[in-house]
């Protein structure tokens, strides 16, 4: 696969399906199974176009090994927590996880290998980037938690910011404004007759 059918891809292919993909849950790092996951970043009013072409990677993926029932997924927008227990804060990515340690795939040499990808070669992995934490480590637990929490408030805010009329916002936004205006002419003002005041003393 080359690179310019991998542009032609990714301006043809909308966000592939993957409902039919397992979530990744707490259980299958604990259970310390073999998994490939895939790693994305969706809400409704979000789009990412990277992520939709890794989906439709991810499907080529499930059907060559649909029977191992090992390919998991996990949207970090909807479980920030469980999400940030593989450090990683740009999306999509693919990663392996096996003897309880995270590799994270080459993306190019991801894309551009699809036909070629083999599980059986990927530990010992040639191709990717070893990774020294367990997600499962008390630390990185301790930072996952730390992280559900602040995503979890910084998503809150969002959806009180949403709820709150334009009009609102329009509003208050020129009240500071004419806040601000006041303040200066003020400032001005009373430097003017202070500098008047001053010259009648004279």
């Amino acid at each position: 696969m080359n690179l310019f059918y991998l542009i032609y891809l990714f301006n043809i292919v909308n966000l592939v399906n993957l409902d039919y993909i397992k979530k990744l849950t707490k259980e299958d790092l604990n259970e310390n199974k073999e998994l490939l996951i895939f790693i994305y970043y969706e809400n409704s009013k979000f789009t990412c176009p990277y992520c939709e072409f890794y989906s439709y990677v991810v499907s080529l993926l499930y059907e060559k090994y649909k029977d191992k029932n090992f390919i998991r997924k996990i949207n970090f927008f909807e479980n920030p927590r469980l999400g940030s227990r593989f450090l990683l804060m740009s999306f999509p990515y693919l990663v392996f996880y096996k003897h309880g340690r995270v590799h994270l795939l080459h993306n190019e040499k991801m894309l551009g290998d699809i036909e070629n990808f083999d599980l059986n070669l990927m530990y010992p992995c040639k191709n990717c980037r070893n990774w020294k934490y367990n997600p499962n480590s008390t630390i990185i637990k301790i930072y996952s938690v730390s992280s559900g929490v602040f995503f979890g408030g910084l998503y809150t805010f969002y959806k009180i910011f949403d709820l709150i009329p334009v009009w609102v916002w329009s509003l208050f936004i020129c009240l500071v404004i004419a806040f601000a205006i006041k303040i200066v002419f003020h400032a001005i003002f009373k430097k003017k007759v202070k500098e008047d005041l001053d010259d009648g003393n004279r």
